[in-house]
């Protein structure tokens, strides 16, 4: 009885236990895994459902309440939405979801500003280096991996991680 004949070998109880709760294991990690992008999914799912929710009623505000005459010169509420993904945040929770986007990659001070420029982030003054530099200086998230490079600490990015933070937002330009 304490053999079991398997593949014309014998195996005992104590191999084949061995040989399957490796593989129970391994797919319990994987459901676990799978758990985690269905709650991503569904953070995801909602944040669009907010987002087109949102751009009706800003299409609808702005079809209603502006004559031909009040549109000359105005922003469209689609072109707020144009502007970029970082338009209206501040620096620092810009620089976080740079970090958080890029996997903590390190990064240097003219690419950041580079990447948050392009994405509608305006970084003022006579050196909108200079002020990059400033923020990341002064916010206790970051750390200077060398002259010039930053990242997020790496205790912050496990926490947005395990947290399930993202920023996605991607709008399509017109055609």
């Amino acid at each position: 009885m304490d053999d079991i004949e398997s593949n014309d070998s014998k195996l005992t109880i104590k191999e084949l236990i061995s040989q399957i709760v490796p593989k129970r294991t391994a797919l319990e990690k994987k459901r676990e895994t799978l758990k985690q992008e269905i709650q991503e999914i569904d953070s995801e799912i909602s944040f669009y459902d907010r987002l087109v929710e949102l751009v009706k009623s800003l299409l609808d505000t702005g079809r209603n309440q502006m004559s031909e005459s009040q549109n000359r010169g105005a922003i469209a509420p689609i072109d707020l939405l144009k502007k970029g993904k970082y338009a209206y945040m501040t620096v620092p929770a810009a620089l976080v979801c740079f970090f958080n986007e890029q996997e903590n990659e390190e990064a240097a001070i003219p690419d950041i500003y580079d990447y948050l420029n392009k994405n509608g982030l305006e970084i003022g003054g006579k050196d909108p280096l200079a002020n990059l530099t400033a923020v990341l200086h002064a916010d206790g998230r970051f750390e200077t991996v060398r002259r010039g490079i930053y990242q997020l600490k790496p205790e912050v990015f496990q926490n947005l991680k395990e947290s399930g933070f993202k920023l996605r937002f991607k709008i399509e330009e017109d055609k």
